[in-house]
C-alpha cells in the first residue's frame, strides 16, 4: 500500500492494483498489475509498481492508473525509490545491478556494470541513501549519474533487512541507521559525523529501520515489541507489545500502535503518565499495515479489507474489502 494525503495506491484480488480516493474510499480505478507487486512508490502525481512475476517497472498517472511508460527489468528486481526526476531499482539480495530511469520519459540513465547487493535506497533531498547489508559505509548517491556526494564510515555493520529499510531520514540534515545487532547512529548530512544515539543494553533490535511519528522514535525489540524513544536524543521511553505492522501513527488524540493480537491501541510513550493506553480495541485476526489517514482516524489494512477507523472509538467508520 502507498498512500499520501490525496491518494491510495493498494494491492487487491492478487493481480490488481486500485487507486482510492483517501476520502471516502471510492474506487478511482483498477489495472492489471501482475501477480503480488514488489514495491509501490507515489512521488507527485505519479506511482511507480515492481511486478514480482514478470520482470518489468510500470509508471502509472496515479489520478487515472493510465500506464505512461513501463521498462524491463532484470528478473527478481527489487527495491524501489524515486526522486522528483528519477527512478532508481535493484540490489535486492545482490540478484541485480543498480538502475536508474527517467521518471518522465522511463529512459535508462545508467545501469551499474555488475550485481549489486543494497539495502532499501531511502530518498533525501540532497540525494540517495545506499548502504550494503553487512557492510560498514552508507553512500549519498546522486541518482542521475551515480555520482558519490558523501559517504559515512559505520561503527558496526549495516543490519540486512531484506525487503525493509534499514536508513531513515529525520529531517534534512540527519538520518539514522540500524547497525550491529543493538544500535541506531545518527549520520549528519552537513558535517559527515556519526554518533550513537541509541544502544539497547538488554535486548537485540529488529533488523529494520527506526520509525518516526512526530516526537517519538519507534525502535522493535527482537521478541519484545516496540520501544518509544525521544527523537532529539534517543532517550528511552516506554515499551509497547506491538504488531509486526511499519509504523505508529499519530493523531490528534494521540499515538496509534497495533498489537499481535489484530487490536488497536491508542497509547503514551511518556513513562510518567498514568497509564500507558486509554483504550483499545480488536480490530482483525491481523493487522498488515497502519498509515495516517486524518486528525481523528487511521487507515488499517487487514486481510482482504481496507478500513479507516476512528481513534477516539476505535470503531470503524468505512471499509473496502
Amino acid at each position: 500500500m502507498a498512500v499520501t494525503g490525496e491518494h491510495i495506491v493498494v494491492h487487491e484480488r492478487r493481480t490488481r492494483l486500485v487507486g482510492l480516493d483517501p476520502r471516502d474510499g471510492a474506487l478511482r480505478w483498477d489495472i492489471a498489475c501482475g501477480a503480488w507487486p514488489r514495491a509501490t512508490v507515489i512521488v507527485g502525481e505519479r506511482c511507480l509498481v515492481i511486478s514480482q512475476n514478470r520482470p518489468e517497472l510500470s509508471c502509472l498517472d496515479v489520478r487515472t492508473g493510465e500506464v505512461l511508460w513501463s521498462a524491463q527489468l532484470a528478473e527478481f528486481t527489487g527495491h524501489l525509490a524515486a526522486t522528483r526526476d528519477t527512478v532508481l531499482v535493484g540490489g535486492w539480495r545482490g540478484y541485480t545491478p543498480l538502475t536508474a530511469f527517467d521518471l518522465q520519459t522511463g529512459s535508462m540513465l545508467w545501469r551499474t556494470p555488475q550485481r549489486v547487493e543494497s539495502a532499501v535506497p531511502v530518498v533525501v533531498e540532497s540525494g540517495v541513501l545506499i548502504g550494503e547489508p553487512h557492510g560498514t559505509e552508507v553512500s549519498l548517491v546522486e541518482p542521475r549519474d551515480r555520482r558519490i556526494k558523501a559517504q559515512w564510515s559505520l561503527p558496526e555493520p549495516l543490519v540486512s533487512g531484506d525487503t525493509r529499510p534499514v536508513l531513515t531520514p529525520l529531517d534534512r540534515d540527519r538520518v539514522l541507521a540500524r547497525c550491529g545487532p543493538r544500535t541506531v547512529v545518527e549520520l549528519s548530512l552537513p558535517t559527515g559525523a556519526v554518533t550513537t544515539l541509541f544502544r539497547s543494553d538488554d535486548l537485540d533490535l529488529e533488523p529494520r529501520a527506526v520509525s518516526r511519528t512526530g516526537p517519538i522514535l519507534w525502535v522493535r525489540e527482537a521478541r519484545r515489541g516496540v520501544r518509544a524513544l525521544q527523537a532529539h536524543d534517543g532517550t528511552p521511553l516506554r515499551r509497547f507489545a506491538a504488531a509486526d505492522v511499519d509504523h505508529a501513527v499519530q493523531t490528534d488524540s494521540g499515538f496509534v500502535v497495533a498489537d499481535s493480537r489484530g487490536r488497536l491501541a491508542l497509547v503514551d510513550p511518556d513513562p510518567g503518565a498514568p497509564r500507558y493506553s486509554t483504550h483499545s480495541r480488536r480490530i482483525a485476526q491481523r493487522i498488515r499495515a497502519l498509515r495516517e489517514h486524518g486528525s481523528r482516524t487511521v487507515l488499517v489494512l487487514t486481510k482482504g479489507t481496507l478500513r479507516v477507523v476512528d481513534v477516539d472509538t476505535t470503531t470503524p467508520d468505512t471499509s473496502r474489502t
